[in-house]
Formats: C-alpha cells, sequence, structure tokens
C-alpha cells in the first residue's frame, strides 16, 4: 500500500468517525434548537441555549485566539472526554485557526 493510500484510508476513518458522533436528527433533537433575536453575530437561533454564529471568514480569527475562549467554550472538558492518546489521529474540521 502505497503512502497516499494510506492518507486517503486514514481521512475516511476520521470522516466515518466524525460522522458517527453527529447526533442523529430526530424531533427530540429538534428540540434542542430554539428561536431567538438575532444578533450582529448570530443567526437568530441558538443550541442548547447559545446563539448560532454567523460563518465567518479569516477575519475573525483575531475573535478566535481571544484569552477567555477557553474560559468560555471549556475545550479541556471535550479533550478529557474524547479520551485521546498518544498516536491517535484526529481531524479538527471547522475549528477556523485550529484548537
Amino acid at each position: 500500500m502505497t503512502l497516499k493510500s494510506k492518507r486517503a484510508l486514514r481521512l475516511i476513518a476520521g470522516l466515518i468517525f466524525f460522522g458517527s458522533m453527529l447526533p442523529a436528527l430526530s424531533p427530540a433533537s429538534a428540540d434542542l434548537y430554539r428561536p431567538i433575536p438575532a444578533t450582529a453575530d448570530g443567526i437568530g437561533k441558538s443550541y442548547l441555549g447559545r446563539q448560532i454564529a454567523q460563518v465567518m471568514g479569516w477575519q475573525g480569527a483575531q475573535w478566535l485566539e481571544r484569552e477567555e475562549r477557553e474560559r468560555e467554550e471549556r475545550g479541556d472538558l471535550l479533550l478529557r472526554e474524547l479520551g485521546l492518546k498518544p498516536g491517535m489521529n484526529v481531524m479538527d474540521v471547522g475549528a477556523g485557526t485550529g484548537y
């Protein structure tokens, strides 16, 4: 197997894993989304009480790198719950400047 095909298989495996982590869209999961008054930064819909942001380009990088981001978003809890181990591969999809 070539290096290129090994990379392709890892990518496919990562996409399958990522897809398996998404909640199924059901009537119960639809209740997690709520319409709210839109702000300049949001789309007028919330998920679990937090407004969904507008799509962001590179111009939003400074906001993503703000000091309070870790306190507000608690990425440490996510990483602990994922149970990542040395040698595991992770795909950082839609994470702006990366995490």
